[in-house]
């Protein structure tokens, strides 16, 4: 009678266990759980491979670049480390005697560039064989540049070497201060760019790089504008040459103007006087700044080569002091009610308290944009000769 029992219990639980292991679906031609190809079951996933992680690369990680980063159990005859612990297939079965192909690298470099199997033996006890190292693989390392491999095994050749590609910048700040490239794709190489102020100290720019700071960043003794490397003058240069072949020279205030101050120049170069009209100033063979000229006479200024030079409600016009205002006995402006009209009617003009007078867009030269002179207040387009006597 009591193995009678026993019997039917053992039946019963023979026959729970078969419920609860049948499996909902499954792939013909496997045993497994899932929907992939393999003969191993229970992996959760219908991706063709035997892990669990939604894609088919062949490692155990979430992402499909099939690297393996982050590393899973060891799986046999795929020849890779899988655990990444510089093993391949241990403690797999193998048969004495025998070899196979081994990669201990990543995955995904297998085979790219400078990157190959190398190959391992079956060896031990006859009864527990197992694979030895992997001897000869060739796996990734750093780029080496200008050699044509490639050498980080990532499909690419000399990647990161040279002029870089700007299209799509690889870098956000300079990585080299001293190979001549500009990594970073900013136009400014090595010690010109302000991400090197540490590494190149107090070393002098290749050349000046702002040209709005009042500095001489390449050390050759001109700065800013007066620099022939800037481009204040919308495409005429501070050299005392004609440049845009418009019969005119450094227009357009191509060596900023008098209010920037004395300094070194290019000699032969013109600028603009801080005055409305033609008046500028020669660079001498000296490279020096001269005194302001009237165009035309080439005479020095009758009476002033700046605004404050004259009283207050007159500005400097072609070197001589004018009424600044609406006032036809030149008194000065106090509020901009006092310019209501402008000149001849044209224009909407405000008060420059400080001097007295009337203007509409500028006081300065350097009020205006690059290429663009103050002339009666107005920005304009330079329209004077430099130099024309």
């Amino acid at each position: 009678m009591r193995f009678r029992v026993l019997a039917v219990l053992t039946s019963l639980l023979l026959a729970t266990a078969i419920v609860g292991c049948s499996p909902r679906g499954g792939n013909p031609g496997g045993g497994g759980g899932d929907d992939d190809d393999d003969d191993v079951g229970g992996d959760a996933d219908a991706d063709g491979d035997s892990d669990s992680d939604g894609d088919a690369d062949g490692d155990s990680d979430s992402d499909s670049d099939g690297d393996a980063d982050n590393a899973g159990p060891e799986r046999c005859d795929d020849q890779l480390d899988n655990d990444r612990d510089g093993l391949v297939d241990e403690d797999c079965p193998c048969e004495l005697g025998t070899n196979q192909a081994c990669y201990t690298g990543p995955a995904a470099t297998r085979g790219l560039g400078v990157c190959s199997d190398g190959e391992q033996a079956c060896g031990g006890q006859p009864e527990f064989p197992s694979w030895g190292s992997c001897a000869g693989d060739a796996v990734p390392g750093d780029e080496v540049c200008e050699d044509g491999i490639d050498n980080d095994c990532d499909g690419g050749i000399d990647e990161g070497c040279g002029e870089p590609d700007c299209e799509v910048p690889e870098f956000t700040e300079e990585q080299d201060c001293s190979d001549g490239e500009d990594e970073d794709c900013d136009g400014l190489p090595d010690c010109e760019d302000p991400d090197c102020s540490d590494e190149c100290g107090d070393e002098c720019a290749a050349q000046e790089n702002d040209c709005e700071d009042g500095l001489d960043d390449d050390c050759n003794g001109l700065t800013d504008c007066v620099d022939p490397a800037c481009n204040c003058g919308d495409g005429e240069v501070c050299d005392g040459r004609d440049n845009n072949g418009d019969g005119r020279i450094d227009e357009g205030r191509a060596c900023g103007d008098a209010g920037d101050g004395n300094g070194a120049c290019p000699p032969g170069a013109f600028r603009i006087c801080d005055v409305y009209c033609g008046v500028h100033q020669l660079c001498d063979d000296e490279g020096m700044w001269g005194p302001c000229i009237v165009d035309n006479s080439c005479e020095q200024v009758p009476e002033c080569d700046q605004h404050e030079d004259c009283p207050r409600g007159e500005y400097c016009d072609y070197g001589a002091c004018s009424p600044g205002t609406l006032d036809p006995f030149g008194g000065a402006c106090e509020n901009d009610g006092d310019c209501d009209g402008g000149f001849g009617g044209f224009g909407d003009y405000t008060c420059q308290v400080d001097q007295g007078v009337c203007i509409s867009d500028c006081y300065h030269h350097d009020d205006c944009g690059a290429g663009f002179v103050c002339d009666l207040g107005m920005c304009v387009d330079d329209p004077y000769v430099p130099g024309q006597c």
